[in-house]
């Protein structure tokens, strides 16, 4: 988002008390003509990028309401939509808020590049901005349009973008990390082989001081983890570290996505370790996690990622250690990540996934039988909530059959094989003809 010259807000104690309408400041705050309110909004934007406090971003969004309230000039608008546009989308990401204020914030972007005529300078920043929100709710919804439509807007910018101009890594990194969640949903390797691509670009042509150089590059990290993940390289995961640790060092000098960068390197250095073995990499990566969480506040959604990834990484620990302690621990971080997950949110099915899996772990090590049957009341409730019709299904039912399957082995109830044997069905008849290999490991498993 491009920044303009701006007069300093009020002094931030008055704004201090986490304000969600106009009625929650004093009228003479909002006094000024509606470029000058708009700008006190960006300067909190700004503000709020350092601080992450919640009452930043919403004056934010109370003073551009206030400025669109107000204008009359034409030409101003789509600026102030623009900005009211992207306030909105800060608070959804950084707080996991309601889906209605990222759709409230689609609804004005959409707005601001409809009035925004062919060949206008800022033209592809809106496109682009309107990509990366349909983007986010695409996170949130699962819907497909909104990530194709997400895409499309995206690939208009950066088409309508000179090579030279400085919002280009922007946008292509953008463009990039849309195509990777759209891999994430379909599986579709052309599309996390062009994430790559774009986010390789993106680090080719930016300047070294770019402010958001450790964004684009563990944007890149993300890309070449999914595109090790389905081609099995580990020079694409050793890859995704040397950037990843680029990043963490760029960010360490007080850029404020540095948890975003270690949650990302700590995911990478679990991943070699367990690739390989090594138990100082997943050592690196449990402190990794352990960072993210101390530079979190409560109440960020990176927190809740923070503690689910920790919990990832404690387990792939215990895989090697056998150490209690780990798996104990990992079991205590992922119900604290359920427990704060919204009951709608898309990633609450993997959380309780994650959850349900620890406690198999722990059962297999102490032979609880409790252990095993919460796990399964857990794995159960992810089939309910869980998204039908892709991959990650296969691997739900899966796992609470094989969970089924070790209670029979326990108290040789015939219920719990029986289900079992439901289960393990439906995961052959469901599983694509093109993933035949991995039907036929998963029956030689059985």
């Amino acid at each position: 988002m491009d920044e303009s010259t701006a007069r300093e807000p009020r002094p931030l104690e008055i704004l201090s008390h986490g304000a969600n309408s106009r009625h929650d400041l004093p009228l003479d705050v909002l006094e000024g003509t509606p470029t000058e309110l708009n700008n006190r909004g960006r300067s909190l934007q700004q503000h709020f990028k350092v601080t992450g406090n919640l009452a930043d971003i919403s004056t934010a969004i109370i003073y551009h309401r206030k400025a669109l309230d107000l204008s009359n000039d034409d030409t101003n608008i789509p600026l102030f939509l623009d900005d009211l546009g992207y306030s909105l989308s800060l608070r959804f990401r950084h707080f996991d808020d309601d889906l209605d204020n990222i759709t409230e914030a689609i609804t004005q972007q959409q707005k601001a590049v409809k009035l925004t005529p062919e060949g206008h300078d800022d033209l592809p920043l809106r496109l682009n901005n309107l990509g990366v929100l349909l983007a986010l709710r695409f996170s949130q919804s699962g819907d497909l349009s909104d990530i194709s439509q997400a895409i499309a807007n995206q690939e208009k910018a950066v088409h309508l973008t000179p090579d030279s101009h400085k919002n280009l890594p922007t946008y292509l990194c953008d463009l990039g990390t849309s195509l990777q969640f759209r891999f994430d949903r379909l599986d579709e390797t052309s599309d996390i082989v062009r994430a790559v691509e774009y986010h390789r670009k993106a680090i080719d042509i930016a300047q070294d001081d770019n402010p958001d150089l450790p964004i684009l590059l563990i944007r890149l990290t993300t890309s070449l983890r999914y595109q090790w993940i389905i081609s099995t390289h580990l020079s694409d995961l050793l890859e995704a570290i040397t950037y990843g640790r680029k990043a963490v060092d760029i960010a360490s000098s007080g850029h404020a996505g540095l948890p975003f960068c270690l949650s990302v390197l700590g995911l990478c250095m679990a991943d070699r370790g367990v690739e390989t073995g090594d138990l100082s990499s997943i050592c690196d990566g449990v402190v990794y996690q352990e960072k993210v969480i101390l530079l979190t506040p409560d109440g960020h959604a990176q927190k809740i990622r923070g503690l689910n990834n920790l919990g990832r990484t404690l387990v792939s620990r215990f895989a090697l250690t056998a150490d209690q302690s780990d798996i104990t621990e990992a079991i205590t971080c992922y119900r604290k990540a359920v427990k704060l997950t919204p009951k709608d949110h898309p990633q609450l099915c993997f959380r309780l996934s994650n959850l349900g899996e620890a406690l198999q772990r722990h059962f297999q090590r102490l032979g609880d039988i409790s252990d095993l049957s919460e796990a399964i009341l857990f794995q159960e409730k992810v089939i309910q909530v869980a998204p039908q019709g892709n991959l990650d299904t296969l691997y739900f039912l899966s796992q609470l059959g094989r969970s089924l399957r070790l209670r029979f082995k326990e108290t040789q109830n015939i219920s719990d094989l029986e289900k079992a044997t439901e289960h393990f069905r439906k995961v052959i008849q469901l599983c694509p003809d093109e993933h035949r290999l991995n039907k036929w490991v998963f029956l030689r498993s059985l």
